[in-house]
């Protein structure tokens, strides 16, 4: 973002939410595709993507919009004004929105979203230019969780929500999600001459991420989707707490019928509280207090006619407090910081079930930390060079990156599981890693393309992968090592006036990552970390895409997008758990060998239609089918320990080691748009003015069973090897949802 790196050192995201709302000013943007080479990053395989959103590059304009939606929001108002450059080469621009719903598409969702945009420009003179730009998105939303299909079957809508129930006749939501991390960025151009350019810029992020939810000690569990409460639970595990109810089917009426029987009881946890000294329930939030600075300084170059250099210098650090805090005490008069797990196992050591050992059996109220505290301190430098030769039939490029990147963990408490590797400094973490990418394209004429691009790359682990629990202690992951990717892709590429076509062949080979899940496990009572270490996994894949001008206003786009995405070895598992300081599994050999990779389709295909009419309106309609998406994998249930006296004979062994794949689904967009100049009819007018409207429906056909995002729970039955005890959760896309907007703009 003008040239500042922002992407999270601890979890190599980016965190769009950041300028969430600022369509208006985000618009400018430069996107690199896969390997090819670029005048600003070294990229990766996915490419990379710049957003230039100083003021000079703002639209000169006054613009003022309202839209409605039935999505995440339902209205959003939106102004921006932008100045141009000036005579003494000054400019600005601004922008601020507001979004909200009372309740989004999901039950007992809701949104409350400001965001806000200034820049402010100085062009010193042909040579220089500085600009300082700072954006925020505040946020409040309402959240919404993914389930098992038997809950959605219960409330008759792959929409239901667990995280809601009624409190005082209004729905009340346990999970709420609130972010503000502003962001200050200032910006140096300086044009060497007339061949080279110096690039900087300085960043600076702060604020807080914080999501809710309900934390209890000595008590029920308040969740109305706990797999215990629900009509599919057999009674042979344990008492079944619906002691009312007879039979599995006579609860499965019962839940049907009654909504509140699928909502979180809030009138039972206030109840609770009231009955006790100490609360029993509280909602805590879990909170990242985030601060990033970051220098990025790019030089480019055009050494001759056939030779363009650039380098690049990158430092990027991060502090990340990470704890948890109690925002609402449901009627209790405090809590207590004690360690639940820990106590239900060690009760003849009393410390042990002290969260905080210099704070014994602390009370804690609204606002006070408790639970965990510990701070996550994050660094990285990287240094690059490439060369970019152009000639008449051959281009080709090389280029090479090194990157070291530290970190290590600040315990701010000391945890009385785990005395002595808490609190305090952990080791450091020191990765130092070349990366190397280069590429051909070969021009056959003025419209055909050939081109092959192929990268090497190593990069440190995350931190968040590279602690077993950072929550609890300073342990690293054993043997953790750098990520190695191999990656080569190549393709045909066709230009000509009225058609412009691709395709590109990929192959992609990621080795010794490292992946940390945590998980409470129901039998031990505690929090599991399950560690997968010396994955392999490839990604191949087909992209195809062409765009055709059919004349008379009318136009045609398909893309085809067929990937497999695979693990490819038995990487190694590595599980503790919260209250013992002991070793659950070690060395233990995971069958995730040809089981595919989750997170969305893997294979994807849009046709689209365009008709542009001269007199400024527009319709597109696109047709899409997704397919090959499979539900991501529990690696505890592809052991030895999990297939332990199952005979290779027997359907459930198949059951166990298979991974569920979701049916493919079609869904179909429309949308329309209009642009006014009302200067045609209003002569008066001194500006252009226009009035622009914009309709869109997404999933018109209204398809609700299309998966999101699919999951294994990370339990598994053992005894039985029945693995329907702990089904998958599944979340949907929205059915029919729609997108209406206007805009009064001057220019």
């Amino acid at each position: 973002m003008n040239g500042a790196i922002i992407t999270d050192l601890a979890n190599g995201r980016v965190e769009f939410n950041a300028w969430s709302g600022l369509n208006d000013v985000v618009r400018s943007r430069d996107n690199l595709l896969g390997l090819s080479p670029s005048n600003y990053t070294f990229g990766g395989i996915g490419g990379g993507s710049s957003i230039d959103s100083r003021a000079s590059k703002q639209r000169k304009q006054l613009s003022v919009s309202y839209a409605a939606s039935n999505r995440v929001y339902d209205n959003r108002l939106v102004l921006t004004y932008g100045s141009g450059v000036n005579s003494k080469g000054w400019s600005y621009a601004i922008s601020a929105s507001r979004r909200w719903a009372e309740e989004g598409y999901v039950d007992g969702t809701f949104y409350d979203g400001t965001s806000f945009f200034g820049s402010v420009e100085k062009s010193v003179n042909k040579s220089h230019s500085l600009a300082l730009t700072v954006f925020g998105a505040q946020t409040t939303s309402g959240r919404s969780a993914a389930a098992v299909q038997e809950m959605y079957d219960l409330a008759g809508s792959n929409y239901y929500n667990p995280n809601w129930g009624y409190h005082n006749g209004e729905k009340r939501n346990a999970s709420v999600g609130r972010n503000f991390q502003p962001v200050a960025i200032l910006s140096h151009d300086w044009k060497i001459n007339d061949k080279s350019t110096l690039e900087t810029a300085i960043s600076f992020q702060t604020g807080k991420n914080k999501v809710s939810g309900i934390d209890w000690y000595n008590a029920a569990d308040p969740r109305p989707d706990y797999y215990r409460y629900l009509p599919s639970f057999d009674p042979a595990y344990g008492d079944n707490p619906q002691a009312y109810a007879e039979d599995s089917t006579q609860l499965a009426n019962l839940m049907s019928s009654n909504e509140d029987l699928r909502q979180i009881n809030w009138s039972k946890i206030y109840e609770a509280n009231q009955l006790h000294d100490t609360a029993k329930y509280v909602i805590a939030n879990r909170v990242t207090d985030a601060t990033r600075y970051s220098f990025n300084s790019t030089y480019n170059s055009e050494i001759n006619e056939n030779l363009t250099f650039t380098a690049g210098l990158t430092f990027q650090k991060q502090d990340l407090n990470y704890y948890r805090e109690v925002e609402d005490l449901l009627g209790g008069d405090y809590f207590v910081d004690l360690n639940q797990f820990a106590d239900q196992t060690s009760i003849e050591d009393s410390s042990i079930i002290q969260n905080n050992l210099d704070n014994p059996n602390q009370k804690i109220y609204e606002g006070d930390r408790y639970g965990y505290d510990y701070v996550a301190h994050l660094q990285k430098t990287s240094v690059w060079a490439q060369g970019n030769w152009k000639y008449n039939k051959l281009d080709f490029f090389l280029s090479g990156m090194l990157t070291m990147d530290n970190f290590y963990r600040t315990g701010n408490v000391k945890n009385g599981v785990y005395a002595n590797d808490s609190y305090g400094d952990s080791p450091k973490q020191n990765f130092t890693n070349p990366a190397f990418k280069g590429g051909v394209t070969y021009k056959y004429n003025g419209r055909n393309y050939f081109y092959v691009n192929g990268a090497y790359i190593n990069r440190a682990p995350l931190f968040e992968n590279t602690y077993v629990s950072p929550r609890t202690r300073s342990l690293s992951v054993p043997d953790v090592k750098n990520e190695k990717i191999t990656s080569v892709e190549g393709g045909y590429i066709f230009r000509a006036p009225k058609v412009r076509a691709r395709a590109t062949a990929y192959f992609t080979q990621f080795d010794d990552l490292t992946d940390t899940r945590s998980f409470y496990h129901g039998d031990l009572k505690t929090f599991v970390n399950y560690t997968l270490t010396g994955i392999s996994k490839s990604h191949t894949g087909l992209e195809l895409g062409i765009d055709a001008n059919l004349g008379k206003g009318f136009s045609a786009a398909a893309v085809a997008s067929i990937g497999q995405f695979i693990f490819t070895n038995r990487p190694t598992g590595y599980a503790t758990q919260d209250n013992k300081d002991t070793v659950l599994i070690a060395n233990e050999a995971i069958f995730a060998e040809n089981l595919h990779v989750s997170g969305g389709p893997q294979s994807a295909y849009t046709l689209g239609l365009t008709y542009r009419s001269k007199q400024y309106w527009s319709v597109f309609v696109n047709f899409n089918y997704f397919d090959e998406i499979y539900t991501e994998f529990n690696p505890a249930r592809r052991t030895l320990s999990a297939l332990d006296l199952v005979d290779s004979d027997d359907p459930k062994f198949e059951q166990i080691l298979s991974q569920e794949k979701r049916d493919g689904q079609f869904t179909m967009d429309v949308s329309a748009s209009y642009s006014w100049k009302l200067n045609n009819r209003y002569k008066s007018l001194k500006k252009n003015t226009f009035l622009v409207f914009n309709l869109g429906v997404t999933n018109i056909l209204d398809n609700q069973e299309l998966t999101s995002w699919s999951y294994e729970q990370l339990r598994f039955d053992t005894d039985a090897h029945d693995v329907n005890t702990f089904p998958a959760k599944y979340a949907y896309s929205f059915g029919a949802s729609y997108f209406a907007s206007i805009t009064l703009r001057f220019n």
